[in-house]
């Protein structure tokens, strides 16, 4: 550290993985020790383009921020295995104060209001989104800040 060793580039200690080459800010490429396989990560920020690569078999896993149109696609396809489980999002607004609408802190009340019940929610059959109870409550700094 006191010799200022670029870390983000030349990884130490990093488990059964070798830092092989990262030619860009979208690919990360590893090789692992045992077998000297190699492992490559690409940046796909478009989730369409990463399903349509991965029916292509461009690439082999997928991860994350899918619509649930295409996770419904993709667990119909039979080559797909379509791994899920319960985790937890964090989803937050950000208001400009100096804004004539948003500024206001009616405008602010009136956005922050329970989400619809899970009654009223019309929901695509098969979905895999459940819906929370909503987290804005009236005596939350949220609600009005």
């Amino acid at each position: 550290i006191a010799a200022i060793h670029p870390f983000h580039d030349h990884p130490i200690g990093s488990g059964p993985f070798i830092l092989q080459e990262r030619p860009d800010d979208t690919r990360l490429i590893l090789k692992r020790r045992k077998d000297s396989q190699l492992i490559e990560f690409l940046k796909i920020p478009d989730p369409t383009v990463r399903t349509l690569k991965l029916l292509a078999g461009e690439i082999h896993l997928l991860q994350n921020d899918l619509p649930p149109e295409l996770v419904s696609y993709l667990s119909k396809q039979p080559f797909i295995l379509l791994r899920q489980q319960q985790g937890s999002n964090f989803a937050y607004l950000g208001f400009n104060h100096q804004d004539p609408v948003v500024g206001q802190d009616l405008v602010r009340k009136a956005i922050a209001q329970p989400s619809p019940t899970p009654s009223t929610v019309n929901r695509s059959s098969n979905s895999p989104w459940e819906v929370e109870p909503d987290r804005l409550r009236p005596s939350s700094p949220q609600t009005i800040g």
